[in-house]
């Protein structure tokens, strides 16, 4: 299977062709361009996040760690609590040390992740947050960035289930279709991460219609 390097350049080129096309097509802010080439990078390495030894995972629970830290020096800022000062680095240490731990027994690389349903799952949530700050049109763009990313990383992991490096020929492998899935290895998960989309879908309908519609006139 491809590794952490293989993802990440691919996902460099990719952010940074979506950086360009919303500089282009949709506003001419440098900050915009470069939130879609963080959520398409962002997209093209996560589903790697179930995999114990991935660079992935410990990149994202660092990161996890220092924000959630941030937000509790944020939140206790004007607390009367007496060991306030306390919260921020437990919270750090809990995601980092604690909840991951949790995250690595309970997951399986190759699992739900690897799937499209999660991709939608993961597209729409960053959708739903984005377009409270951004509006739909911005939030939608930078949903579909992380989508697109994400789905080339499975697309990347299947090419590499059609071809051996090693012995550089053709041949298929066991792997086959375990990325570019429709279903996790549990079926109670599958079934929450389905109905989580659909909800989403609903909740937000009004904004991914105007979304839609307004996208619709560059194709």
């Amino acid at each position: 299977m491809p590794n952490f390097k293989a993802h990440s350049d691919l996902g460099v080129v990719a952010g940074y062709s979506s950086g360009a096309l919303s500089l282009y097509f949709l506003d001419k802010s440098i900050s915009l361009s470069g939130i879609i080439f963080l959520s398409t990078y962002a997209g093209s390495i996560f589903p790697d996040i179930d995999s114990d030894n991935s660079r992935t995972i410990n990149i994202v629970f660092n990161i996890l760690s220092v924000l959630g830290g941030f937000m509790a020096i944020i939140l206790m800022l004007d607390s009367k609590l007496k060991y306030a000062f306390l919260v921020p680095p437990s919270v750090y240490i809990f995601i980092k040390f604690i909840f991951s731990k949790i995250f690595k027994y309970y997951s399986r690389h190759r699992g739900i992740y690897h799937s499209i349903p999660m991709a939608a799952l993961l597209s729409l949530l960053i959708f739903h947050f984005s377009s409270l700050k951004f509006g739909e049109i911005f939030g939608f763009a930078i949903g579909v960035s992380f989508l697109f990313g994400y789905l080339l990383h499975l697309i990347l992991d299947e090419m590499f289930s059609l071809y051996d490096y090693d012995q550089k020929k053709f041949a298929i492998k066991r792997s086959l279709g375990t990325a570019f899935s429709l279903k996790g290895m549990n079926k109670y998960t599958t079934s929450f991460v389905y109905i989580s989309v659909f909800a989403l879908i609903y909740i937000n309908f009004n904004k991914l219609s105007k979304a839609v519609f307004f996208f619709k006139d560059f194709f």
